[in-house]
């Protein structure tokens, strides 16, 4: 019989930053790490998630959709999150599960405002449309990287040939809009608590496991500081 620990409301943890820093790797080391300890956990991604929000995953890192408008854009990324929202995240949250999600709004707020240049408060209406009142994560851990460094990481991926490895429509923009959604990621971490639970900055650039060392030097304490709160319940399943 295996022990099953539930969080009363669950926790709803979001790993960010730009492609190629490891989120997905270390999205799943953190899920292992946690189903280890006894957690409910469930793994997600944006944009996708869900069979509809895959299908618009396709059209938005389609290569021939160079033409796509801005605004287009951005309300495809929010479509995909609603349904997100609806079929996975809030069922999971309610059940008492650790969501990790691999990108959430933090992603559309860095790629559609600060890279786009679609204005702050048009970004923030229609992804508090698309969450309403999933919008707050209770974590977000941002995987920080210097954005060239982002570039070759994954050309490298691609021409090694690593499972996995994709170089997608927003990936051929030029250094400037990397650089761009960067800072807007660095800006969004002096938010504070209106937008995120909290938001902690981590150095990607380390090796894997000390990547995934840090995650747990966050996570794990934020995690006993809810359950000292009594912020849990214990549930006992047959595994």
């Amino acid at each position: 019989m295996d022990e099953h620990i539930t969080i009363l409301d669950g926790m709803f943890i979001v790993v960010e930053g730009p492609d190629g820093p490891g989120k997905s790797t270390q999205s799943r080391l953190l899920l292992h790490s946690l189903q280890d300890l006894g957690y409910q956990v469930i793994l997600t991604r944006e944009p996708g998630g869900t069979p509809i929000g895959e299908q618009i995953r396709a059209v938005l890192h389609d290569m021939e959709n160079t033409n796509m408008a801005k605004p287009t854009e951005l309300l495809l990324y929010s479509a995909s999150r609603s349904q997100h929202i609806a079929e996975i995240i809030a069922p999971a949250l309610a059940s008492g599960a650790i969501v990790i999600c691999d990108r959430f709004w933090p992603s559309t707020m860095a790629y559609q405002c600060f890279g786009r240049g679609i204005p702050i408060e048009d970004v923030l209406l229609l992804t508090r449309l698309a969450c309403g009142t999933f919008f707050r994560p209770n974590l977000v851990l941002h995987l920080d990287i210097d954005s060239q460094t982002v570039l070759d990481r994954k050309w490298a991926a691609m021409r090694a040939g690593e499972p996995g490895a994709e170089i997608n429509r927003l990936d051929v923009e030029g250094l400037a809009f990397h650089m761009k959604t960067r800072r807007g990621y660095l800006e969004m971490a002096e938010w504070g608590p209106k937008f995120f639970g909290q938001w902690s900055t981590l150095d990607a650039t380390a090796p894997i496991d000390a990547v995934h060392e840090q995650i747990l030097a966050v996570v794990l304490p934020f995690l006993k500081r809810i359950i000292e709160g009594g912020g849990i319940q214990r549930d006992f399943g047959t595994g």
